[in-house]
């Protein structure tokens, strides 16, 4: 029973903090959710997924920033390039290949 209580008090308190972050966090999150619930990831791995997914987001911000629009593609596919690689090193070898058999379910915000 007492595990029921602070698990609906912990979901309520992250929906409350949720409503006060970034966009980019909330993505974050929900992606690294959707992982941990697809993939089997431990706390520390969905936390890893998170902090990847929120660098990644920083990175692709600077493109904007810093180039051109025509260069702008390119080094945007570059920064994207580098999730795998990321993702490679926190996953499992069973978790890596099924996180690349979904990859476009499981990093896509919805």
């Amino acid at each position: 029973m007492k595990k029921i209580i602070l698990s609906f008090a912990l979901t309520i308190f992250l929906q409350t903090v949720q409503a006060q972050k970034h966009p980019s966090e909330v993505i974050a999150a929900r992606v690294a959710d959707k992982m941990r619930d697809s993939l089997g990831l431990t706390l520390v791995q969905r936390n890893s997924v998170y902090n990847i997914h929120i660098y990644l987001y920083r990175q692709k911000k600077r493109v904007f920033e810093s180039f051109a629009d025509d260069a702008v593609e390119g080094k945007l596919q570059q920064v994207e390039n580098r999730r795998d690689s990321f993702y490679r090193h926190i996953l499992s070898a069973q978790q890596y290949r099924q996180y690349k058999q979904k990859k476009r379910m499981l990093i896509s915000a919805n």
